[in-house]
């Protein structure tokens, strides 16, 4: 019988066929994730990202030219957020959500729009995430994720202290061991960026003393220092809190006080030349070594001065003084203000959100980590902010020119940042009151 050498066998028809099913499936793959679909989607998704951002860049048009006329007029979205009313939060940034799409945006107030992110975020006392819902002032156990600490003689904080706290044997108050406090209470404070903050419901029973000229140029160092290495953990952050923490929270009347407080006639920010102080009989001051440094020194012995601290900035301790001369000038910019000493003085009328009144007062002087310049007709202060005790505003504690051992001594007023990815239950067992505390997970 002759053979047919022509046509295919079965196996090999079921072979060719597995192949041709493989590359397709390779094929589909590549067209899926890397190739046309793929770039099909993108493009999808790139109109519909570029359409919502002209909605919201036009909608923002509307908003500035109804604002001209009207002072109450707000942001609204055709398609987002419910085409409800949208408030900007406590950092100026309106977050809008597109109702179809879920796609989040953040539109600042120079118009710029850009992709957001899932952060916390703060309007008035609100505070969300997702679907999460806190308030000012809510009750957070923090003290249970905090690791025990003590800081004695050994510790750096405690070395910091004997050495850059203007101190001697016969004048210090600080212990030599400073306990962790177990038994404070941690309350909800703000966001910044996308960041829950806490704050101790109380000043510490701790204190910190502080002298002379290194009062001025440590404050901020040793001050958080000994916050960070007391009660930071592994979910926060610790720092003490800042002037700029207590002005933040003021409103239009609050700042009012300060802009309308005089010290020896000038006001906030004034720029004063130390010549223009009647300094009778004097040929020489000093002033501390950190001064030159902050960007309130505007000139150092008649030379331009480019300092770049903050008054709630350091990154590194300094020791001591230097003197001025002769006829050299040092100038600088007035940054000092207090109001009052009696409980009236704190109330809630001068903040934004009423409950930052109640989370300021305090039984116990408590320092910021902040430093303030005060120049008098006839002396020159470096001042060191606090929050003293009877719920007065106002920085207490000062050195002179010649003065090496006034000081003061006072409690910690730890703030916490919780790293970004902790999440804070608030439930019917705990419903953020002081007996029922919000839980850290």
């Amino acid at each position: 019988m002759k053979r047919n050498t022509n046509g295919i066998t079965l196996i090999a028809l079921i072979i060719t066929i597995i192949i041709l099913l493989i590359l397709a499936m390779v094929t589909i793959n590549i067209l899926i994730n890397q190739g046309i679909i793929g770039h099909a989607n993108n493009a999808v998704r790139g109109y519909e990202v570029s359409e919502e951002k002209e909605l919201i860049a036009l909608a923002y048009q509307h908003y500035k030219m109804d604002k001209v006329n009207n002072s109450d007029a707000q942001l609204t979205v055709d398609g987002a957020n419910g085409n409800q009313p949208i408030d900007k939060d406590d950092e100026g940034v309106w977050y809008i959500v597109f109702d179809e799409t879920k796609n989040g945006y953040e539109l600042k107030e120079d118009g710029t729009v850009e992709n957001a992110e899932e952060k916390w975020r703060q309007i008035g006392d609100t505070i969300t995430k997702g679907g999460y819902t806190l308030k000012v002032g809510d009750y957070v156990d923090y003290s249970a994720v905090l690791p025990d600490v003590t800081l004695t003689e050994d510790s750096q904080v405690i070395k910091d202290l004997t050495e850059y706290s203007g101190n001697t044997d016969e004048t210090k108050n600080t212990p030599d061991t400073i306990q962790q406090e177990k038994d404070l209470k941690w309350r909800v404070f703000d966001v910044q960026g996308g960041q829950i903050r806490l704050i101790s419901e109380t000043a510490t029973n701790s204190k910190i003393c502080l002298r002379g000229y290194n009062a001025y140029n440590n404050i901020v160092y040793l001050v958080d220092e000994a916050c960070r290495d007391l009660y930071g953990s592994n979910v926060g952050t610790s720092k003490n809190l800042k002037i700029e923490d207590f002005v933040s929270k003021l409103n239009e009347e609050g700042h009012q006080i300060i802009n309308d407080y005089r010290y020896s006639g000038r006001s906030v920010g004034t720029e004063v030349d130390t010549d223009e102080l009647e300094i009778t009989g004097r040929v020489s001051y000093s002033y501390p070594n950190i001064y030159p440094l902050e960007i309130g020194c505007k000139k150092l012995n008649g030379q331009d001065n480019k300092g770049t601290l903050g008054q709630s900035e350091q990154n590194q301790l300094v020791n001591g003084s230097s003197k001025i001369t002769g006829t050299t000038t040092l100038t600088m910019t007035f940054w000092t203000w207090s109001k009052g000493s009696t409980r009236e003085d704190l109330r809630e009328k001068y903040f934004k959100n009423p409950v930052y009144a109640k989370l300021f007062t305090v039984s116990e002087s408590c320092y910021f980590s902040s430093r303030s310049v005060a120049p008098q007709w006839l002396n020159l202060d470096w001042r060191w902010f606090m929050l003293v005790k009877k719920d007065s505003w106002t920085p207490h504690g000062s050195i002179g020119m010649d003065q090496t051992t006034s000081g003061s001594n006072a409690s910690l007023r730890p703030t916490i940042t919780l790293n970004s990815d902790v999440v804070i239950t608030k439930d019917a067992d705990h419903d953020g009151t002081s007996s029922k505390p919000c839980t850290i997970q």
